[in-house]
């Protein structure tokens, strides 16, 4: 072979070589990073697929898996990281009412797409008891350091405040009562109680703030969750199923969360960190979950953002805060202040949780003079007396009572009546009125007229009669 023929050869070979190369470029297919169900390389910088693909959970519950430390979330079966060669961990996050296979691992990556398998199996209902709030449960607002109000607040049920005076209850125009022991505001329906009222809303106070720090410790106390740390914290958008969570950090909820169960579950949150509602944000109630079975513990404060609707009892360390114009069916137990502008705020109509507990029930009477001893008798107990002051206070459980009163001075009487106890203060109004008498007569009726002429007439035949008898006497 000449030297012509070898360079023709030699440029032969180029052009092969070339051509082998850029078929091979050109049929190689990046992975999508949609299925990870091929073991194809990915081609940008590197990086591998890295596909967790689920089963068992119900279509549309959020999950999520921990990868390296970065977080993956998706409503889908599928949740997709991209990362270089080499061994990685994981860890899939606690899923209210699931169990997950395997919850923890690691994968190897080594030029090629990986896929992991993760399988959900659904766990039993969980039974927890609620927590006793004691007389706490008697009001819809409690704190120990003040109760204020911008704008036009409405409130269904009793607020209080202890040790903190009344002067710390502002923004609600309040007005006292004649007893001195409650005041009323045309924001609330209920009354407003504060430390420095008479006796004996003060000892009651200690008691209920008392009972409040009890129900705290109670709640932070629960042992054995069921679910910890889920969602980092961020727990938007899940469905979450009777149970005790417990989170070592704060909590957020920025659009909505589910709770589904019936009438008869419950839920207990520990919060380690603070609690935000976001702004619009709502609690979805499902399948007859009632708000006085949920219980919110909080050790950093509350935040509820405008516009929102709010469920559950909470129990805070220091402050809860209501944004503008929002909602809330439960009960506000502040250890500090309770801040409202312009909401709504209702005690829940279930108080299942309080059954065992005493409620404060006051008989207060009008009509009778000052001092004037009087007598109040109720179902199923002792009679209660004698009573000098216009007002009288027993604990009773809740039910229904009839009730009579009597006074020492029969001048004056009261009508008999009944009322219930149901969670709450209950307040007896008792009104006495003087006895009327009939207004003598000007003249004498006709039956008084006979009478007495037939006694004249009776005494005139008598003593003719007598007189008779001694005029014989003397005759002879």
């Amino acid at each position: 072979m000449d030297n012509k023929e070898k360079f023709v050869l030699a440029i032969f070979v180029s052009i092969v070589l070339v051509l082998s190369s850029s078929l091979l470029v050109f049929n190689l297919s990046p992975s999508s990073g949609n299925s990870g169900t091929t073991a194809t390389p990915a081609v940008s910088g590197g990086l591998y697929n890295v596909s967790f693909k689920e089963t068992g959970l119900t279509t549309g519950l959020q999950w999520n898996v921990s990868f390296d430390g970065t977080y993956g979330i998706s409503t889908t079966s599928v949740i997709v990281f991209q990362v270089a060669n080499g061994t990685h961990t994981y860890t899939v996050a606690n899923l209210s009412g699931f169990s997950s296979s395997p919850s923890s691992g690691s994968v190897t990556v080594s030029g090629s797409a990986v896929s992991q398998a993760i399988t959900f199996t659904k766990l039993a209902p969980v039974v927890i008891s609620p927590v006793n709030l004691g007389t706490a449960g008697q009001f819809t607002i409690l704190a120990k350091t003040g109760i204020s109000t911008t704008g036009t607040t409405s409130i269904v049920g009793n607020i209080g405040v202890s040790p903190a005076g009344s002067t710390y209850i502002t923004g609600f125009s309040l007005i006292m009562n004649s007893s001195g022991q409650f005041s009323t505001s045309s924001m609330v329906n209920g009354r407003v109680y504060a430390a420095t009222y008479a006796s004996p809303t003060p000892s009651d106070l200690t008691t209920a703030v008392s009972d409040m720090q009890t129900a705290y410790t109670n709640a932070a106390g629960r042992v054995n969750p069921n679910y910890v740390n889920l969602g980092a914290g961020n727990i938007n958008g899940m469905t979450l199923v009777p149970g005790l969570y417990k989170w070592g950090t704060g909590v957020s909820i920025s659009t909505s969360v589910t709770l589904t169960g019936n009438s008869s579950s419950v839920w207990i949150f520990q919060i380690s960190g603070g609690l935000t509602f976001g702004n619009g944000a709502h609690i979805v109630m499902s399948g007859g979950a009632q708000a006085s079975n949920i219980f919110w513990q909080v050790a950093s404060g509350v935040s509820i953002g405008t516009g929102a609707a709010f469920d559950g009892i909470v129990l805070s360390q220091t402050a809860i805060t209501i944004a503008t114009g929002s909602s809330m069916t439960g009960i506000a137990l502040a250890q500090t202040a309770v801040t409202l502008q312009a909401d709504n705020v209702t005690a829940p109509t279930s108080t299942q949780y309080l059954s065992s507990d005493t409620f404060t029930v006051s008989f207060a009477e009008t009509g009778l003079p000052s001092g004037t001893t009087w007598y109040l008798n109720m179902s199923s107990m002792p009679s209660s007396g004698p009573i000098t002051l216009s007002t009288y206070t027993v604990s009773l459980t809740n039910g229904s009572y009839s009730y009579t009163v009597s006074s020492m001075n029969q001048s004056y009487h009261a009508s008999s009546g009944t009322f219930s106890v149901n969670g709450k203060i209950v307040s007896v109004s008792l009104s006495f009125s003087k006895t009327a008498t009939k207004t003598p007569s000007s003249g004498l009726s006709s039956t008084d007229l006979y009478l007495i002429v037939g006694v004249v007439v009776a005494l005139a035949i008598v003593g003719t009669a007598v007189g008779l008898m001694m005029k014989k006497r003397g005759s002879k």
